[in-house]
C-alpha cells in the first residue's frame, strides 16, 4: 500500500483537491472507508463485497489510517477532517450497503480510526457517516465516544428527499441534540446535512441502474432550482451548522483508492472533500 501511495501516487488527486479547497478558505473532509482486500475479514468474498467487511486486524487498520493521515500531513492537507466509513447505518440493498459488521464492530473501528489519526495529528476532527439519523449506531457511537473520552466532532446525516421547510430540519436539529444529551456527550456538537437533494425521480428505471444521481433528469428544473433555494432558508432557519447539495460537480467529485487493489477508480462517496 505504501508503494502504491507513494510510488504510483493513488491518493494524489484527493490531495490535490483538499488543498485547493483548504487554500481557498474551504474545510476539507476525507472518508476513510473501503476495507482492502489483504485487510478485509472476508478476503475472499468478490471483489464488489470485500471491502465492505470489518478488518481483520484492528491494530493494522490503526496503522493504515495513521499512515494514510501521515501522508496528507506532510503533503500540505493538514488541515483536514476525517470521517470513518459512510452510511454505516443503512444499505438500500445488500449491493448498496457500505458495512457489512454489526454495531460492535464499527464501534472497534472508529476506535482503531480515532488512535491512527490522533497518533499523527492530536487536533483533527474525527466524525463518522450515517445515511439518516434515526437509527442504531448513532445512540451506540454517541455513548460509546462519550464513555471512552472519543472525539465525535460533528453529526453528518443525508436529509434525502427532505420537505424544504424549517421545521422539518428543526424536528432533527432537537432530536439528534436530545440524544446526544441523554448519551452523555457534553460539548456543543455541529449537525451537517450532507447530500441534501429533492430526488423525486427516486428509484425509476429510466436512471442509471434505478437509482438517481448527477445525472438525474430533475437536476436542471424549475422545481429543483426552488428546492434548492428554499431549502437553504430552512437549514439555516434550523441552525444546521453545515451542508453539502449531492452533488455538487459532475462525476468527479469524489474518488475511491481500493489500496492499489482495483486500481483507481470514480466513486461519489470516497475522498469526499
Amino acid at each position: 500500500f505504501k508503494n502504491k501511495v507513494e510510488k504510483e501516487r493513488i491518493l494524489l488527486d484527493a490531495l490535490e483537491e483538499a488543498k485547493s479547497v483548504l487554500a481557498g478558505g474551504g474545510r476539507a473532509l476525507f472518508d476513510l472507508q473501503m476495507m482492502p482486500s489483504w485487510l478485509s475479514s472476508k478476503p475472499s468474498y468478490k471483489k464488489g463485497e470485500y471491502f465492505r467487511y470489518p478488518p481483520d486486524n484492528y491494530d493494522t487498520w490503526r496503522d493504515l489510517v495513521a499512515y494514510v493521515v501521515d501522508y496528507f500531513n506532510r503533503n500540505g492537507a493538514g488541515a483536514a477532517d476525517y470521517r470513518i466509513w459512510e452510511e454505516a447505518d443503512v444499505g438500500l440493498t445488500r449491493e448498496n450497503k457500505f458495512w457489512y459488521g454489526n454495531t460492535g464492530d464499527f464501534l472497534k473501528l472508529y476506535k482503531s480510526s480515532v488512535e491512527g489519526i490522533r497518533s499523527v495529528d492530536k487536533d483533527a476532527k474525527v466524525t463518522f457517516g450515517m445515511a439518516g439519523y434515526k437509527n442504531e449506531i448513532l445512540p451506540a457511537m454517541a455513548a460509546y465516544a462519550a464513555k471512552n473520552n472519543l472525539p465525535l466532532d460533528y453529526i453528518i446525516w443525508h436529509p434525502f428527499r427532505t420537505p424544504p421547510y424549517p421545521h422539518e430540519y428543526n424536528y432533527d436539529v432537537e432530536y439528534v441534540k436530545q440524544m446526544l444529551k441523554k448519551a452523555g456527550v457534553k460539548k456543543n456538537i455541529g449537525l451537517h446535512a450532507e447530500s441534501w437533494n429533492s430526488w423525486l425521480d427516486f428509484g425509476k428505471p429510466d436512471l442509471s441502474n434505478g437509482w438517481p444521481d448527477e445525472r438525474s433528469s430533475e437536476r436542471d428544473t424549475e422545481y429543483n432550482a426552488a428546492y434548492a433555494i428554499q431549502t437553504l432558508f430552512a437549514l439555516d432557519a434550523a441552525g444546521v451548522a453545515g451542508h453539502s447539495f449531492f452533488s455538487r460537480v459532475d462525476f468527479s467529485y469524489g474518488k475511491l483508492f481500493e489500496a492499489g487493489v482495483l486500481g483507481r477508480h470514480h466513486h461519489r462517496h470516497v475522498a469526499r472533500l
